[in-house]
């Protein structure tokens, strides 16, 4: 009974102080961390969906700006070939050609590198159409313009995503052998056109050849590991053969033996199949990183619905608990409250459960039973039982 009076004076204390409060402290405070891991976690899914969301809208621009570059190294070949023999077939396949580079370069997503590059472009063909600039300047005007674009992939902040990119190094090995492959295929039909084998020409084709095969080499090497059947198409691919084959016999001097006719479009060929090979090499990777954005975001919201779905469920749970454990002690303060009022020992405390509550109940039944079968024999003890307080 004084366990009982003890427990009735502690409900006036702090609130901390009572078992039911220290519960409801200890759930909050799980539920926080709960909470706080799966706002961390639902954070890092959100940042990787967004650095694969910035990657696909970078690699979209490179992928513009490729189409842009693979148009202007064939129109920089084509006005070679109609600056040297301005027949009305190259002239009129350098115009249509011309267009179809318009139309690669509006679609830049840089409009202030579109807009620069159109410009030096229209001045470029001007003096080109009048003769007006010599075919070696003509032909490092183009070059520059096509670097100046390349460039600004590799050293413009706006891109660093893909600039710590695995792949970028790859298409970047990729587009700089197909650019050393149009200064080659530029280079030959020059000495084709005039018909003419200098020393200068050779030392030009070679050193070109040599960083071909290096940017060609790197390209293969770097695909092995993830992509291994892209290195057999570049590896395989007869016109890619046949090219390397054809700038070898020219730099032996084998002059006789090297077909002038098909270069060009020999050359050309090889030179659409990294472009080809580029295109689907990027369209591979850009389905990649929409499976891992749209798994980061799933990852994320399954994170946070099943958090919120767990925070729910134990909720609803320990507050029903804690609702039953405190009708459970109230019912056994009120019992015995009663009990040192009325002094009727003969009252049980019921509780129908089998844990240390329901023991506490069995125990202090057993004393009220005890103490109910004592007191006809022991006036006293009654005496003594009326002076305790409620």
């Amino acid at each position: 009974m004084q366990i009982c009076a003890g427990y009735s004076a502690a409900r006036g204390v702090q609130v901390l102080t009572t078992v039911r409060a220290k519960f409801y402290f200890l759930y909050i405070c799980m539920a926080l961390f709960m909470a706080a891991v799966a706002v961390a976690v639902a954070s890092f899914s959100w940042g990787k969906y967004s650095e694969r969301q910035t990657l696909l809208e970078e690699y979209n621009a490179f992928r513009l700006s490729t189409k842009a570059i693979h148009m202007l190294q064939k129109e920089r070949g084509l006005t070679v070939k109609s600056l040297f023999r301005p027949t009305p077939s190259n002239i009129n396949e350098l115009q249509l050609w011309r267009a179809e580079t318009n139309a690669a370069i509006l679609k830049l997503s840089n409009t202030s590198l579109s807009r620069e590059i159109s410009g030096r472009q229209i001045m470029l063909r001007g003096l080109s159409d009048s003769n007006a600039i010599s075919l070696e300047d003509c032909f490092l005007e183009y070059s520059d313009i096509i670097y100046e674009i390349i460039a600004t992939y590799s050293s413009d902040k706006s891109y660093e995503h893909i600039q710590h990119d695995y792949l970028f190094l790859s298409l970047m090995n990729l587009l700089m052998a197909r650019e050393h492959l149009g200064k080659i295929r530029a280079r030959i039909s020059m000495s084709a056109m005039n018909n003419f084998l200098d020393g200068e020409s050779q030392f030009y084709v070679k050193e070109k050849f040599g960083f071909y095969k290096i940017s060609k080499e790197e390209f293969l090497k770097s695909l092995k590991g993830k992509y291994p059947g892209y290195v057999g198409i570049v590896a395989d691919d007869e016109k890619v053969k046949k090219t390397e084959a054809a700038i070898s016999l020219y730099l032996d001097g084998r002059q006789q033996e090297f077909d002038y006719d098909s270069w060009f479009g020999m050359s050309t060929g090889a030179m659409d199949v990294y472009y080809s090979v580029e295109g689907t090499l990027v369209d591979t990777y850009d389905q990649y990183l929409k499976y891992e954005k749209r798994k980061a975001q799933l990852t994320g919201l399954l994170i946070l619905c099943v958090t919120a779905l767990v925070l729910l469920v134990s909720g609803l749970f320990v507050g029903r608990f804690i609702k039953s454990f405190s009708a459970r002690l109230e019912n056994i303060d009120d019992k015995m409250r009663f009990i040192l009022r009325t002094h009727d020992y003969k009252i049980e405390i019921t509780d129908q459960s089998h844990d240390e509550i329901s023991g506490i109940s069995n125990s202090l039944n057993s004393l009220l039973k005890f103490t109910n079968q004592a007191l006809p024999g022991f006036p006293w003890v009654a005496d003594l039982l009326m002076s305790f307080p409620e």
